[in-house]
């Protein structure tokens, strides 16, 4: 143990000179505000800092081992308690120094767009995946092995945050404000050593110690490839006058890309593909294919489906509004679910990796259609919150925001469990089918409403189902794919099974309490949702 940590202070040490650091810590720009822009490509993680303590990093209790385990385990976890506390400084900070305005995420479009949609930004989601991978493995299972992952991140943090904090002089007298999460504040809470002395006890084989430094080296790369992604596009950023335009740009000319599309499907001139990701015929893989069925059958029967049947005229309005404001974290953030954690990692272990690969290149492009239908709804204008209030709402919400982040990173860490598998992450992109496939089917009631309600509005598509729009941009072939659009056909271990089946239900469970929460804002919470309402529904109800 004690090599492996020193391996890791050398090459933190390392990475202490990366031009990232400097250009944090400059004063070359005249706003010191703008040295956090970095900050951007971090957003989401910085936000889900809370649940990759509790969901990844943490050991869960009652889990058996040795009493030098135990301690080791407890010093983890000491940690990570402390450290969840950390995206709360990061919302005190976004909101006294006005960074929503700084950024251009002053609107809940922008901020969507920001956390989980941009394709520039993906890099820096691919690295984050591949953080979360090495952790939910087998391996990370061990304390040891566990604890390099919590010291390397305490290093990377501290180098990081020495960096923010030599800049908070500037921003404090600029501003008048003292920065807690970039500044001295967050700091002292990132000292780059967990500090458990436990650790100094463990004595590793020659091929755990091999284990061990292949470990460190690894999470080394990926903190190179975060911080050369960072100060790239800080780079294009300033070229760009800012990281607030440079976003900007990038989204108006996918919004406009989806307006293109959209004129050519409605011409007659884009049909929907032919071909379907349902295992609908039984093979081998039988009870999978029967597991799938059940669970879309319960998601079709959730009591939302009744109360869409019977919505009309600013009751279904309202239904559709509600329904885009509690699923829209889902939705936008499984644009990275399906290009990052569906990815098969090479070697991979069974035949099936283009059917994957195309599967997930094509549905991660969804996302954007449905901000075509944000704008439509009008659902910026309507929606009351500050920027940090909708951040901590979606969040840190009790009710709503915390249940669908915790179901968020539990499809990842199960879709990650297995990254060489290509039939785990098929079973895994079909698991969210079920639930998608059931909500699109309970919502095509509202969205024909609504469009004979408005007909002249434009219509609703990622809403209505229409989701193949954009198919074309990720894979040139998706009218006619060359590979077969299924798995079901490969023969299944029973541990594949075992898993798979485990899986499905994992997904399940937590995917219907978002269901759930859409029935209860619907009626029980109704009025903590009434600016939804259209003005006249809100006198009438009145």
């Amino acid at each position: 143990m004690q090599e492996a940590l020193e391996h890791l202070d050398a090459l933190s040490r390392e990475l202490g000179g990366h031009a990232l650091y400097r250009w944090i810590g400059d004063s070359h720009l005249k706003e010191s505000r703008r040295h956090y822009d970095c900050f951007i490509p971090l957003f989401g993680f910085v936000m889900s800092f809370p649940f990759y303590n509790e969901r990844y990093l943490a050991f869960r209790k009652n889990e058996k081992g040795s009493e030098q385990d135990a301690k080791l385990k407890d010093a983890i976890n000491q940690h990570a308690l402390e450290d969840r506390t950390h995206a709360r400084l990061f919302l005190a900070d976004f909101r006294r120094l006005e960074l929503d305005a700084l950024w251009g995420t002053q609107r809940a479009s922008s901020l969507m767009w920001a956390l989980w949609m941009s394709p520039m930004l993906d890099p820096g989601r691919a690295v984050e995946s591949q953080r979360i991978q090495e952790i939910v493995g087998d391996e990370a299972a061990e304390p040891a092995y566990r604890y390099l992952h919590v010291e390397q991140l305490e290093q990377d943090g501290h180098l990081l945050f020495s960096a923010t904090t030599r800049q908070a002089q500037q921003v404090e007298q600029q501003t008048g404000i003292t920065p807690v999460y970039f500044g001295m504040h967050h700091l002292e809470r990132e000292s780059g050593d967990v500090g458990a002395s436990e650790s100094e006890l463990v004595t590793f084989s020659g091929e755990q110690r091999e284990r061990a430094l292949r470990l460190v080296e690894r999470k080394h790369a990926l903190s190179v490839e975060m911080n050369d992604f960072m100060h790239r596009f800080v780079q294009t950023a300033e070229e760009a006058g800012g990281p607030g335009p440079l976003l900007m740009r990038e989204r108006h000319e996918r919004t406009r890309l989806v307006r293109e599309q959209l004129a050519a499907y409605q011409a007659g001139q884009l049909p929907a593909p032919t071909w379907n990701p349902r295992p609908d015929t039984f093979t081998e893989q039988g009870e999978l294919i029967a597991a799938w069925h059940r669970h879309h059958a319960d998601f079709v029967g959730h009591p939302i489906s009744a109360m869409m049947r019977e919505a009309r005229g600013k009751e279904a309005v309202f239904m559709l509004r509600c329904a885009a404001l509690l699923f829209a974290p889902r939705i936008s953030a499984l644009h990275t679910f399906y290009l990052q954690d569906c990815q098969v990692q090479e070697p991979a272990t069974e035949p099936g990796t283009p059917t994957v690969d195309f599967l997930r290149r094509t549905f991660s492009t969804e996302a954007e259609l449905f901000l075509h239908d944000w704008e439509v709804l009008d659902m910026d204008a309507r929606l009351p919150w500050t920027p940090a209030e909708l951040l901590e709402w979606w969040f840190f919400d009790k009710v709503y925001g915390r249940p669908e982040m915790e179901a968020l990173h539990e499809f990842r860490r199960e879709t990650l469990r297995h990254p060489n598998d290509p039939l785990h992450k098929y079973w895994a992109i079909m698991s969210v089918h079920f639930m998608s496939r059931a909500f699109f089917g309970n919502l095509r009631a509202l969205t024909e409403r609504f469009a004979a309600d408005h007909p002249t509005s434009p219509p609703l598509i990622y809403l209505e189902g229409t989701h193949h729009l954009l198919y074309g941009q990720m894979a040139r072939d998706w009218r006619e794919p060359t590979c077969p659009t299924s798995l079901a056909h490969l023969p299944v271990t029973y541990a594949q099974r075992r898993e798979v089946l485990r899986m499905m239900d994992t997904f399940a469970t937590y995917g219907r309490q978002q269901f759930d929460n859409l029935a209860r804002a619907l009626s029980t919470d109704r009025e903590h949702f009434a600016f939804l309402l259209d003005k006249a529904e809100e006198t009438a109800s009145a």
